[in-house]
Formats: C-alpha cells, structure tokens, sequence
C-alpha cells in the first residue's frame, strides 16, 4: 500500500524509469517515515 502511493505520486511527474529510481532513493532514505515522504512530494 505504502509503496504504491508513493510511485503514483512520481508518476505523475515523471516517466517511469525516472520515478522508480527516484522511488527507491527516497524509500531507502525516509522508508520509515510516510509522512514525511507524502508532505515532501506534495
């Protein structure tokens, strides 16, 4: 669930190789923290 909500906030802005890249660095980052990933991609 986690997951999916925060690619679909990428895929909204960029391609997909791009936001699953981006993904991955933010998850590996702030994987605890869904909070904070939703307010600083919103």
């Amino acid at each position: 669930r986690y997951y999916e909500a925060h690619t679909s906030i990428w895929h909204n802005i960029f391609d997909r190789r791009t936001s699953m890249a981006s993904c991955t660095v933010c998850l590996s980052i702030d994987m605890h923290n869904e909070v904070h990933i939703l307010q600083f991609h919103a």
